[in-house]
C-alpha cells in the first residue's frame, strides 16, 4: 500500500537489527511459556496504544492468524476515531476486525469504579469474540512495566504471593470469577510482551512507522494505576534507581512461591475437599483443621473462586472470617459475599451457592422427594449407593422387637395394615417412639440426633398409612411390635454404600 508507513500503518518489512531482536525475543518467550501454538487463531485486543500496536505487528510477522478486536469505552470524544484507526491497521494487514462500543459513564468514573468496570467490559467483549470465532487464545499487549505497576497496586491493597507475582504469561480468562459461575470456557489469555519494557514497544513502533494513539486518560491521577506509574514509581527510584528490576525479581520469586503453594494445595485438596453437587463444595472439618495456615487460606480462596465469587468481593477479611469459624472459633453458619452460604453439616463444612443441589454421600438420603413402595423382598435404592433392604420371614425363637434403631429393625408383618412406603418427611408430623409413651415431633427427633437442617428434607422415612415405622439411622416407631403371637416378621436394614449384603 503506497504511503502506508507515512500514514502510520506500519512498514511492510522488518530489517532493523533491534527490531529483529525484539521479534526473536517475543518468539522465544511465546515458545518458552507455551503461549501460542503455530497456526493457532488468536483474538488480539488492540487499544491503539504503542504496546498493542507492537504486538499486532509482531504476531502478524510471526505468522499467527489474527482477529483484531477493539473495545471502545466511549468515554472520550475521540474514541470513535481511534476505533477507525485500529480498523485501518487491521485492514492494511488483511485481518478480520471486531469492535464494540461500551456504555460506561462519567458517573462510574467519579465514584472510582471506572478502572474495574472498563476492564470487566473489555474482557467480556474479548471472551465473546473468542467464543464466536472458536478461538482458544486471547492476546493482550501487557508489558513488564504493566507487571511492575500491577505488583505495586496489589501490594498497596495487601496481597500474598499471588498478588505479588503480578500477571501470569498465560491465564484461563474463561474461568475468571468476575464473569460469574455461568461463564465457563477453556479460552486463555496470553501476554507475549510481558518480558519487554514499555520503552522497547515505543521504539519498535517508531522504527516501523506505527503511529500509536494518545489516550489522555493515561495521565489522569484519579486512576490508581496512573498515580503508581507517574508518582509512586518515580519516588521509589529515588531510594533505589534499580527498583523496577528489583520489583520484577520479586514478581519471579513470588511466582515460584505461589506455584509451590498451589502444588501443596492440590495435595491437601484431594484429602480435604469434595464436590457436594453443582455449586457446592464440602470440607472435611478434621482434615482442614490440621492443615497449615497458608494451605487453609489458599484452599478457601480456591473454593470461593470455583463457586464464582469475584476476588474483590471475597477478600482477606471475608475468607479469614470463614476460616476461623471452620476452626471452631466462630458461628456454625455464615455467609460469604456473592450469596455463598457456609455452614457446618455433620463432620463437614459446606460452601454452597443458593441454587446448589447439595449431595451428602455419608448420610442416607432420598434421590427425590417422591414416595416409593417397599417390595416384599429386595431393596429400595437411596441416593449415593445407600440401600434399604427388606426381608419377610417366619418368626424364630429369640427374635427381638428391634435389633438397632440405627441399622436394623424388625416388625410383626401381620400387624402392618398398609403397604410400607419410603418417603420424605412431612412438616409437623409426629412419631410414636418404640418403648416410650406419647408422640414426639419428627423435627425434634432430627434435632435430638443432631441431623443438620440441610439433610432433613430428603432423609428417608419408612411409614405405613399415617404411622411412622422407622426413621432409618435414628429411631424406630412403636407400631407392629414383635410379640409372643407373632408368626411372621419383616426386617428392614439400612445398608451404607460399599457394604456387603
Amino acid at each position: 500500500m503506497p504511503g502506508a508507513q507515512a500514514a502510520g500503518l506500519g512498514a511492510p518489512e522488518c530489517y532493523n537489527p533491534r527490531a529483529m531482536q525484539l521479534l526473536q525475543e517475543v518468539a522465544d518467550f511465546i515458545r518458552q511459556e507455551r503461549l501460542l501454538e503455530p497456526s493457532q487463531l488468536v483474538i488480539l485486543g488492540v487499544s491503539g496504544g504503542a504496546d498493542s500496536l507492537c504486538l499486532l505487528d509482531v504476531l502478524h510477522r510471526l505468522g499467527y492468524p489474527l482477529v483484531v478486536a477493539h473495545f471502545d469505552h466511549g468515554l472520550r470524544p475521540e474514541s470513535g476515531q481511534e476505533a477507525l484507526r485500529v480498523q485501518e491497521m487491521a485492514a492494511f494487514r488483511g485481518l478480520d476486525f471486531e469492535v464494540e462500543r461500551g456504555a460506561l459513564t462519567k458517573e462510574s468514573y467519579l465514584d472510582g469504579s471506572l478502572e474495574a468496570a472498563a476492564r470487566h467490559a473489555r474482557y467480556r467483549f474479548l471472551l465473546r469474540v473468542a467464543t464466536e470465532k472458536a478461538a482458544q487464545r486471547i492476546a493482550t499487549g501487557h508489558t513488564a512495566d504493566d507487571q511492575i505497576e500491577t505488583l505495586l497496586m496489589n501490594l498497596l491493597r495487601g496481597a500474598g504471593p499471588d498478588g505479588l507475582r503480578g500477571m501470569k504469561p498465560l491465564t484461563p480468562i474463561g474461568r475468571w470469577p468476575e464473569f460469574g459461575p455461568g461463564v465457563q470456557s477453556d479460552v486463555q489469555l496470553a501476554r507475549p510482551l510481558l518480558g519487554l519494557g514499555r520503552n522497547r514497544t515505543r521504539d519498535y513502533c517508531a522504527r516501523h512507522g506505527l503511529s500509536p494513539v494518545s489516550d489522555a486518560s493515561n495521565q489522569d491521577r484519579r486512576f490508581l494505576r496512573n498515580r503508581v506509574r507517574h508518582d509512586l514509581l518515580e519516588s521509589l527510584e529515588y531510594y533505589n534507581p534499580e527498583v523496577r528490576q528489583a520489583l520484577l525479581r520479586t514478581s519471579r520469586i513470588m511466582g515460584d512461591v505461589a506455584d509451590l503453594l498451589e502444588t501443596l494445595v492440590d495435595q491437601a485438596w484431594e484429602n480435604c475437599v469434595r464436590s457436594a453437587g453443582a455449586g457446592a463444595l464440602a470440607f472435611n472439618a478434621a482434615v482442614f483443621t490440621k492443615a497449615p495456615l497458608a494451605i487453609q487460606r489458599r484452599m478457601l480462596r480456591r473454593a470461593v473462586a470455583q463457586l464464582g465469587v469475584p476476588t474483590r468481593e471475597a477478600g482477606f477479611e471475608a475468607v479469614e472470617r470463614v476460616r476461623t469459624a471452620m476452626l471452631g472459633e466462630g458461628p456454625s453458619q455464615l455467609n460469604l459475599p456473592g450469596r455463598v452460604a457456609v455452614e457446618r453439616v455433620g463432620s463437614e463444612w459446606l460452601l454452597a451457592r443458593p441454587d446448589a443441589r447439595v449431595t451428602f454421600p455419608d448420610y442416607p438420603q432420598l434421590d427425590a422427594p417422591t414416595a416409593v413402595r417397599v417390595p416384599d423382598s429386595g431393596s429400595v435404592e437411596l441416593a449415593h449407593g445407600w440401600r434399604l433392604r427388606v426381608g419377610y420371614q417366619a418368626m424364630e425363637d429369640g427374635a427381638q422387637d428391634h435389633v438397632s434403631d440405627e441399622t436394623t429393625v424388625v416388625f410383626d408383618a401381620d400387624q402392618i395394615p398398609h403397604p410400607i412406603i419410603v418417603r420424605s418427611s412431612v412438616s409437623g408430623e409426629k412419631l410414636a417412639p418404640f418403648g416410650m409413651h406419647g408422640r414426639v415431633k419428627l423435627s425434634d427427633v432430627f434435632i435430638d440426633h443432631k441431623v443438620p437442617r440441610r439433610l432433613r428434607a430428603r432423609w428417608p422415612v419408612v411409614s405405613s398409612g399415617d404411622d411412622i415405622l422407622w426413621v432409618p439411622g435414628l429411631r424406630r416407631g412403636s407400631l407392629a411390635p414383635v410379640g409372643a403371637s407373632t408368626q411372621r416378621i419383616v426386617e428392614l436394614r439400612l445398608v451404607p454404600p460399599r457394604a456387603e449384603g
